[in-house]
Order: C-alpha cells, then sequence, then structure tokens
C-alpha cells in the first residue's frame, strides 16, 4: 500500500463539500486546563476559559482574532447575589471583563466564551 498516496488522497476529500455544502472541520484545537480554543477550517475562532476571583481582570487570548468584532459571553458564579459584568478594552487580542458596577458581593470566578473570525492559517 502506498501511504502517500493514501494520505494524499485522504487529506484531497477533507475541503470537500457534502450536498452542496462545504464541510466545516477542526483543524486546530488546544486545551492548557483553564483557557481552551478551536478553530475551524473556514476561518471561524472560539475561545474560551474561567478567570477566578476577581471584580475586573483581563483575558489575553490564546490565538488572536482578525478583528475585534466577535461575540463576547460571560458568566459568573457568586455566592451572594447575580452579578452582571461587561466586556471593556475589546481588541483582537484581549477583553476587560469588568464586574466592579454591580450590586451586591464581587464575582468569585467569571467563565468566558467568544467567537468570531480568526486570522488565516
Amino acid at each position: 500500500i502506498d501511504m502517500t498516496g493514501l494520505a494524499n488522497d485522504v487529506n484531497k476529500k477533507l475541503d470537500r463539500v457534502i450536498d452542496n455544502k462545504p464541510v466545516r472541520y477542526v483543524i486546530d484545537a488546544c486545551n492548557d486546563g483553564t483557557n481552551w480554543y478551536r478553530k475551524w477550517s473556514d476561518g471561524w475562532l472560539e475561545q474560551g476559559g474561567y478567570e477566578a476571583g476577581m471584580t475586573k481582570s483581563t483575558v489575553t487570548f490564546l490565538v488572536p482574532f482578525s478583528n475585534a468584532n466577535y461575540t463576547i459571553t460571560m458568566s459568573t458564579r457568586k455566592s451572594s447575589a447575580f452579578a452582571q459584568g461587561t466586556p471593556m478594552n475589546v481588541t483582537t487580542t484581549s477583553f476587560v471583563m469588568d464586574y466592579t458596577g454591580n450590586t451586591g458581593a464581587a464575582a468569585e470566578g467569571s467563565y468566558w466564551y467568544v467567537c468570531g473570525q480568526g486570522l488565516p492559517s
């Protein structure tokens, strides 16, 4: 069996379409135990993680986005009340999670998720 030829044939099939729709697949992924990312074949980028015990903290991405027009979702853990957080200072490489304007106790930790267009591979 020609393993190189077989590998090349499989590689060519990865960029095919099924029912006239492009097939998307993960081309790279990483999880360092606290933060993670997933890069898709069409350039889409997802990242997420956890920031512990801060009322205001900077999240630095493992992989930069192509622009700052990505979606941010934040979820806070609190023992006394729900905290409404605000993403601030949004750049292609980071954003600030700000929980200082909420009522009640400070955030005990925050989960975050962002998705948008990544840099070309």
